[in-house]
C-alpha cells in the first residue's frame, strides 16, 4: 500500500511538472505573437500619423476626433486587420492637455486588435499653427 501511494504521488508530481512546462510554453508563444502584433501595430500607427500629417490642415484635425476604423498590415501573403481610434485635443507649450483652445493640437492614434483586450500601440504627434 505505501508503495502504491508513493507511485501515485510520483505520478502527480510528474503531471504537475509537465503541466507547468506546457503552460510556460504557451505563455512564451503568446508573448512572441503579441510582440509581433505590436510591431505590426506600430507600423500601422506610424502610417496613420504620417498620412494625417501630410494630408490634414491644422483646422481639419478636429474632424478626426473620436473617429475609428480599421487598417490592414499586409506582408507577402498575410494580412492582419487592426482597429484604430483617433483622439485630438488642445495642448499647451509643455504638452499638457489644455481646457482652452491653444495654437497646438495633439493628435493621438490608438491601435488595437480583436484578440488582445489592451491597446497595442498609442502614438501621438503635436501639430502647431
Amino acid at each position: 500500500m505505501p508503495q502504491t501511494l508513493m507511485a501515485f504521488l510520483a505520478m502527480m508530481v510528474a503531471s504537475i511538472a509537465a503541466y507547468n512546462q506546457q503552460m510556460s510554453s504557451v505563455r512564451s508563444q503568446e508573448d512572441r505573437i503579441r510582440s509581433e502584433l505590436e510591431m505590426m501595430a506600430s507600423a500601422v500607427a506610424l502610417h496613420e500619423i504620417e498620412v494625417t500629417a501630410a494630408s490634414k490642415s491644422w483646422t481639419a484635425l478636429d474632424d478626426l476626433d473620436d473617429t475609428s476604423g480599421t487598417a490592414d498590415f499586409s506582408l507577402d501573403t498575410i494580412s492582419v486587420a487592426f482597429n484604430w481610434e483617433w483622439d485630438v485635443r488642445y495642448v499647451d507649450d509643455l504638452g499638457e492637455i489644455s481646457a482652452t483652445p491653444t495654437d497646438l493640437k495633439e493628435a493621438e492614434v490608438t491601435i488595437t486588435h480583436d484578440r488582445w483586450p489592451i491597446d497595442l500601440v498609442i502614438i501621438a504627434r503635436t501639430f502647431g499653427l
